[in-house]
């Protein structure tokens, strides 16, 4: 209330009249403590000689609006939806953009380093029409950009691409979810001679001294799970998931999953997206710069207050 009664003309402090008309119109009935079991009719211009006796209201039961339908979902917006289920709400439900800032755990770009969006979309590009027998990187890239691309036709993973039978770049795919689509791209989608269906996604996140398994694991579980599922629902009979992230090739992630786990892990995805299928958007447990840096909610319609989201790590003050 202190942060909505201003943008009405109200003043805070209890005036000696508990109905007053602000200079903006609006008319505010101020309810002390005593009065708050009691709903009383508000009158307008002269109060009448004699004061009607309050009307008693049965408590009833609060409304709670309905919970807003998510229609589709990607990894990337249910791994959001875990890291803080309330920023999901305003950024994915109410449409409020973030707000301007350096992701916490990359740095700020400087004249000889691309922003982390260009430096993804540049690499993805390039690899997507990358011939992988014979492979030729582009003139006049980013200094940045081709030590990224020179150490993926380096990799055991081209090795692997370039024998399988089948290979498709940029293939889009989409499975049920209870009321929502599970939607996503995989970035090269390939059939190896044993039958296996390889799943490669490249990544161009800055590593920063963190190891490319320990990447996974704290960013793209989630993505991962999906992954896998969309490969098995197609009728794949087994999946490998391969995340290779460009600046540590010698380290890909992979893990591989069987037909027969199809079951065990749609109950998995159906568990981790039921409370957000279900209305429920809580506000994280453990708020710190890595979850709220560039929240649009962050200051203001947030309960946490800015020097707790703001904290470094969940077991510093600062």
């Amino acid at each position: 209330i202190g942060w909505i009664a201003p943008a009405f003309g109200a003043e805070l402090t209890q005036p000696a009249d508990p109905s007053i008309t602000t200079d903006l119109g609006a008319h505010v009935n101020y309810v002390s403590e005593a009065d708050s079991g009691h709903r009383t009719r508000a009158t307008r211009g002269k109060p009448s000689q004699s004061e009607a006796a309050p009307v008693e209201i049965a408590p009833s039961r609060p409304l709670t609006p309905p919970a807003p339908q998510v229609s589709s979902l990607s990894y990337s917006s249910l791994a959001l939806y875990e890291r803080c289920g309330y920023r999901f709400y305003v950024e994915r439900i109410l449409g409020l953009p973030p707000t301007p800032g350096a992701a916490p755990q990359q740095p700020e770009p400087t004249q000889t380093t691309l922003p982390a969006t260009d430096r993804g979309t540049l690499a993805h590009q390039i690899l997507q029409d990358l011939d992988l027998r014979r492979p030729q990187i582009p003139p006049d890239q980013p200094k940045e950009i081709t030590p990224l691309i020179q150490a993926f036709i380096s990799s055991e993973v081209r090795a692997r691409l370039t024998a399988a039978t089948e290979l498709r770049r940029e293939q889009r795919f989409v499975f049920p979810l209870g009321p929502a689509l599970i939607t996503g791209t995989f970035d090269v989608l390939a059939t190896e001679p044993d039958g296996t269906t390889l799943v490669v996604d490249y990544k161009t996140d800055r590593l920063n001294g963190r190891s490319p398994a320990e990447m996974v694991a704290r960013e793209y579980e989630a993505q991962r799970l999906i992954y896998a599922l969309a490969a098995l629902r197609a009728g794949a009979p087994r999946v490998e998931v391969v995340h290779l992230f460009l600046e540590d090739t010698v380290r890909p992630v992979s893990r591989s999953f069987e037909s027969a786990e199809l079951m065990s892990l749609q109950e998995e995805l159906d568990r981790r997206a039921a409370p957000l299928l279900a209305g429920r958007f809580e506000v994280t447990g453990e708020p710190q710069r890595a979850i709220c840096t560039g929240c649009p909610a962050l200051g203001g319609l947030c309960s946490w207050p800015p020097e707790m989201a703001m904290r470094a790590a969940v077991d510093r003050l600062f």
